[in-house]
């Protein structure tokens, strides 16, 4: 997947109807955790990135948003049991080095940078939720200073999204790792 460079960042405001999403194709295709088929329920990802930040916008289809919800309420919890989103980015596409953000449905964040003896790190990034009639959306602002600098044209880096959806009782992700969090 090519994310496109914008010159403008959408506003951050957990809607993805800002005109800079619109331009940005779109990525779906979750499976379930460990290859198990479909999912229930459908999930899809826009990407792109300006000169100073990487930015993701989701779109999380639900069965029941009256049960969407979350109960981890600090910085830095468990919010993967929640209705939440993990994102893992290895800019340097080596599996040696990645960062790990998530956050559930209230924007609860929870990161980690996953290297050889060390799993510790706290980064600067943003995200906004929005609950809507049959999905809920989030908009994530990735400072690329936290990954060292900007991409070089052509650069390939490694990404993965995960879903935890309570409603459908279901765990998904983008590309299927069978469950290992990013391969």
């Amino acid at each position: 997947f090519t994310a496109l460079k914008i010159p403008d960042a959408p506003e951050l405001d957990g809607n993805l109807g800002d005109k800079s999403w619109r331009q940005v194709p779109v990525a779906s295709g979750f499976t379930r955790d460990g290859g198990q088929g479909q999912p229930k329920v459908p999930t899809e990802v826009r990407l792109t990135w300006t000169t100073a930040a990487l930015h993701i916008g989701i779109r999380c289809g639900e069965l029941d948003m009256s049960t969407v919800g979350a109960t981890v309420a600090e910085t830095d919890g468990p919010v993967w049991d929640d209705d939440s989103i993990r994102i893992f980015v290895d800019p340097n596409h080596d599996n040696e080095t990645w960062y790990e953000l998530a956050f559930n449905v209230d924007g609860i964040r929870f990161d980690q940078l996953m290297q050889q003896g060390a799993e510790s790190w706290s980064g600067d990034w943003q995200v906004a939720c929005h609950k809507h009639a049959k999905h809920w959306e989030a908009e994530i602002a990735i400072p690329l200073d936290l990954f060292g600098e900007a991409p070089a044209a052509g650069a390939t880096w490694g990404l993965n999204i995960g879903r935890h959806s309570k409603a459908a009782g279901q765990r998904m992700e983008w590309s299927c790792t069978f469950g290992k969090p990013y391969t």
